[in-house]
């Protein structure tokens, strides 16, 4: 729904390399600032209910899946080992 709100942005991909590690890979439009990625921090912030850590990269396409698809969302922490 986040993405719908924000003009600035034509794609995005959130990779998650830590428990509050984060980077957005951002398609921008031509308004995209300081702004939006503040508006981004905000809103992720909003959603894990916590301060995160955000990187923002601009790129200029979303690199889709062998599937064809595109994900939103990569989890890319390293595995914890069991106890």
């Amino acid at each position: 729904r986040y993405i719908k709100d924000a003009r600035e942005i034509c794609g995005m991909q959130i990779i998650q390399h830590g428990i509050k590690d984060f980077e957005v890979l951002v398609v921008p439009t031509d308004g995209f600032n300081s702004e939006t990625v503040a508006w981004l921090g905000e809103k992720l912030n909003e959603f894990m209910l916590e301060p995160t850590a955000l990187r923002v990269s601009k790129v200029p396409e979303i690199t889709r899946e062998k599937s064809g698809k595109i994900r939103f969302c990569k989890n890319l922490m390293p595995e914890r080992p069991n106890l």
